[in-house]
């Protein structure tokens, strides 16, 4: 927990032209805690002077405000603009994020090359959901041949660092013995963790293959 008086030293660095000041004082304001109330509109000043100075995850946590609408006007191209430099200044989450929105044309173009770019740096330093969106590309073959080995194992990634979509696809898999064999118990144990992680299909899914079950 930050101490009362944490808004105010770090609001002095920032002022001050301490970009990472300015990045703390950013976070702190975009979620708030106990004895600092969140506010976004100083949240978002903070942040995009901080994402100026190139500090990496302030592009990531601006781009977030921007794609999602938070206390700023949903901005699906700036959103794009800010996860990529923070995906080019090597802050791994934000280059899942880009990823995304690249694959699925969000705030510009499709390009599926620059996705898989994208996805695969933040999957290669573990971010699950650049793992998982490289498991639908090479599942549902956007932009590439399908690959259901390549598919499996990132989804078993995705899976492995709690993406309940992971999960699911992966327990999909499974079953139609897409990219590996065909193991029920393996598949129920996807399915299981898909419904642990709140997705209810994979509620669904447990209770079906439960019901197949001898």
């Amino acid at each position: 927990m930050d101490q009362p008086g944490a808004r105010q030293r770090f609001e002095l660095a920032c002022n001050e032209d301490d970009i990472k000041g300015c990045f703390s004082l950013g976070k702190l304001l975009l979620y708030g805690n106990d004895s600092t109330p969140a506010d976004l509109d100083a949240a978002y000043i903070a942040l995009i002077k901080a994402c100026d100075g190139a500090v990496a995850a302030a592009c990531s946590d601006l781009g977030f405000m921007l794609n999602f609408g938070v206390g700023v006007a949903v901005d699906k191209t700036a959103a794009r603009g800010a996860y990529k430099k923070a995906c080019d200044g090597n802050f791994a989450e934000g280059c899942a994020s880009l990823g995304f929105m690249l694959n699925v044309g969000a705030g510009g173009a499709v390009d599926h090359v620059a996705a898989q770019v994208a996805n695969g740096k933040a999957c290669d330093s573990d971010v699950a959901a650049g793992c998982y969106n490289l498991g639908v590309v090479f599942d549902m073959g956007a932009g590439t041949a399908i690959d259901k080995n390549r598919a499996r194992s990132f989804y078993i990634k995705a899976c492995n660092g709690d993406v309940a979509g992971g999960c699911y696809n992966l327990g999909n898999m499974i079953i139609r013995g897409e990219g590996g064999v065909t193991d029920m118990e393996a598949a129920k144990i996807a399915y299981e963790k898909a419904c642990n992680g709140g997705l209810a299909e994979g509620c669904s899914a447990v209770s079906a293959i439960t019901g197949l079950s001898p």
